[in-house]
């Protein structure tokens, strides 16, 4: 299945506004279904949003590609 929208417009923030988009530098099963939760309630009704796990937000704001270890993989996988 395809997302509906270029994940390097995710990443950029364009065409999706950036209350849609959250930057997870871990996983952390905990922060994401938070996240995911109140993208699913979607009360402004804009569509839902995106988690990208592995990625930091700098402190000027913008995105930065930190990347999950292999080691990590199957235990998101699970």
């Amino acid at each position: 299945m395809s997302l509906p929208v270029n994940v390097t417009s995710l990443f950029n923030r364009r065409n999706i506004g950036s209350d849609r988009v959250e930057f997870r530098e871990e996983w952390d099963p905990t922060e994401v279904l938070h996240s995911v939760c109140a993208f699913a309630n979607d009360m402004e009704e804009v569509g839902g949003g995106y988690v990208l796990i592995g990625v930091a937000e700098t402190e000027d704001g913008r995105p930065e590609v930190v990347g999950i270890g292999p080691e990590r993989a199957s235990e998101i996988e699970r």
